[in-house]
């Protein structure tokens, strides 16, 4: 789990400074926004890092509160006020209503084969971390690996 921790802190580098790179894992992200300081949107940056510092302070000393919820209506009230997406910081303009209608996708063999290697390894994270919680939840042992495996399944199918 702290490979997947790693991967996606990696994977939100880009966004966290307004950045678009092209690197194709973690490693190479976490260089090319590193050799692209110059580049990086202060107004950005200074959203996430004020973002997380709120996150951080709501749960350390009001524990009550929805800390993520009031992030966002924060960040929301900000951006309309000080007029953030003037400012080049990345907003989200329209949000459709209803959810899309289910579809199959069309994949080439070239683009499964892409996926699948990926699919599998979500899977196998999935199937590692519901097998870490069973075995380590009190109960008779028929039980944790029933739910384990249950659970696993559940990921596979999804």
């Amino acid at each position: 789990t702290s490979a997947a921790a790693v991967i996606i802190i990696a994977s939100q580098l880009e966004s966290l400074v307004g950045l678009d790179i092209d690197a194709v894992n973690a490693c190479r992200a976490v260089v090319e926004v590193l050799s692209r300081v110059p580049e990086w949107h202060i107004v950005t940056l200074a959203v996430g890092v004020g973002s997380m510092a709120l996150i951080y302070g709501l749960k350390r000393w009001a524990r009550r509160l929805p800390y993520a919820i009031v992030v966002v209506v924060v960040g929301m009230v900000l951006s309309g006020l000080l007029g953030l997406k003037a400012a080049g910081v990345a907003v989200v303009d329209h949000i459709p209503a209803g959810l899309p209608a289910l579809t199959v996708p069309n994949l080439s063999r070239e683009e499964l084969l892409q996926l699948l290697p990926v699919a599998f390894g979500v899977a196998l994270m999935g199937y590692i971390g519901t097998m870490s919680i069973s075995r380590s939840a009190p109960g008779p042992a028929r039980t944790k690996w029933s739910a384990g495996g249950a659970a696993s399944a559940e990921t596979l199918v999804a």
